[in-house]
């Protein structure tokens, strides 16, 4: 095999790739999953184009609406892009899957490992979810569980701080103050029963470590949706860990202010600290733990203490959501 580096070795070996593609492509019996913007490349496109699709073979490309530069563009726009890009997959023989999170793109991924892993025996993703709505539900009207759930994260808040600002007395900045926000996804059973439209998806925040919460019908609630100002579900639709600035407190930011943060929250929490929550048990995304802070991003302690501090502090934070969302 040869290394390709540079344009003349593209060049050099295009023809010998479509060929060696189209060969594995006119196999019988073999699926094809392209993800991400490998669908631009000319030799695959070539060799796609030459095999016709073998009757019990199916062929895939799955490409977020972000990958394909459309995810700003209103609904109807949206959706006119995304049909023009199916179309353009179909005359080729690929059926487009066109997630709208870079989040959806490595959930389908997983499940596919999941039902190659227990052929026959899929435990399909709604049903997973729906497992873990029922139980949590179940959890969160028990009585005592709001100052429970409250304690939990004092406490967690307390020994976050000791492990931020452990022994490094010449790096504490007294004027930092941190909290702890806990979100969870809002009856996804019945958001995936309404074909999970964009208004259905919702993020509600269900307890912070400031004091309990007894009034669960004003807890703020934010939608799921591509574009956001909310470090929460920002944080979920990515998939990973994100430190942000508040929206509206960093002149050099883009991200404007659009009414899914509380302007109180706006006016003291300067940065925030967003940490996707996976369940191991069903191995599906239930929430997201978030750390508000008073110091802008750049004078924040979490970007002076050392990475691996930083790696066990957000571990430690993932175990105590799981625990209060998906308690064993």
């Amino acid at each position: 095999s040869r290394v390709v580096l540079t344009e003349r070795d593209y060049a050099d070996t295009r023809k010998r790739t479509v060929g060696r593609l189209s060969e594995i492509l006119s196999m019988p019996r073999t699926g094809f999953l392209t993800v991400g913007a490998s669908l631009t490349d000319p030799p695959l496109i070539e060799a796609l184009a030459r095999t016709p699709v073998p009757d019990d073979s199916c062929r895939y490309a799955l490409v977020t609406r972000r990958s394909m530069g459309i995810d700003q563009a209103k609904p109807k726009r949206s959706q006119a892009l995304a049909g023009h890009a199916a179309r353009r997959c179909e005359s080729i023989g690929i059926n487009l899957l066109a997630p709208d999170f870079n989040v959806q793109a490595a959930q389908f991924c997983q499940e596919l490992l999941i039902a190659m892993q227990s052929p026959g025996a899929y435990d399909s993703y709604s049903d997973r979810v729906h497992r873990w709505w029922t139980t949590w539900a179940g959890l969160a009207n028990q009585n005592g569980r709001d100052e429970l759930v409250y304690e939990k994260l004092r406490d967690g808040l307390v020994a976050f701080q000791g492990k931020v600002f452990k022994s490094d007395h010449r790096l504490v900045d007294q004027r930092e103050h941190f909290r702890l926000e806990l979100w969870v996804r809002d009856d996804p059973a019945s958001e995936i029963g309404r074909q999970a439209a964009a208004d259905t998806r919702r993020l509600q925040r269900v307890a912070t470590s400031t004091g309990p919460n007894f009034h669960h019908d004003c807890d703020p609630t934010v939608p799921i949706a591509l574009a956001t100002s909310s470090p929460a579900v920002r944080a979920m639709t990515e998939g990973r860990p994100l430190h942000l600035p508040a929206p509206g407190s960093d002149p050099a930011a883009d991200e404007p202010g659009d009414g899914q943060v509380d302007e109180g929250d706006a006016a003291m929490w300067k940065s925030y600290m967003a940490l996707p929550i996976w369940t191991p048990r069903y191995w599906v995304p239930i929430g997201v733990m978030v750390v508000a802070s008073t110091a802008n991003i750049k004078e924040s302690q979490l970007q002076r203490i050392s990475p691996d501090r930083t790696t066990e502090a957000i571990w430690d934070l993932v175990a105590l959501a799981r625990d209060i969302l998906d308690p064993r």
